[in-house]
């Protein structure tokens, strides 16, 4: 994985993405904390597929960890709209 500042993949995006394509990932930082992933293409169906089982996989590991209903406090329930996932802000998991 590559790293790079704002400014630098503001200026290197031509090349930051022919590193993607080239199967890489690129963590875009600012002042020392990671902001974005840059990572190859893939549909929108694998991505929630792939966030479906990481949430299934998460249940199954630390789900007994939490009294029935605390987990629905965790993870908004309306993370999935017109059949296209939306990933909302920390505070609306608290």
């Amino acid at each position: 994985m590559i790293s790079v500042s704002v400014g630098e993949a503001k200026n290197q995006l031509p090349k930051l993405l022919h590193v993607v394509e080239d199967g890489d990932e690129v963590e875009v930082t600012r002042h020392g904390k990671v902001v974005a992933y840059i990572s190859g293409q893939s549909s929108s169906g694998e991505r929630g597929a792939a966030f479906l089982q990481e949430i299934h996989t998460w249940r199954e590991t630390y789900g007994a960890l939490f009294e029935n209903g605390e987990i629905e406090a965790v993870f908004n329930p309306a993370f999935q709209e017109d059949g296209g996932f939306l990933v909302r802000h920390g505070e609306d998991f608290l």
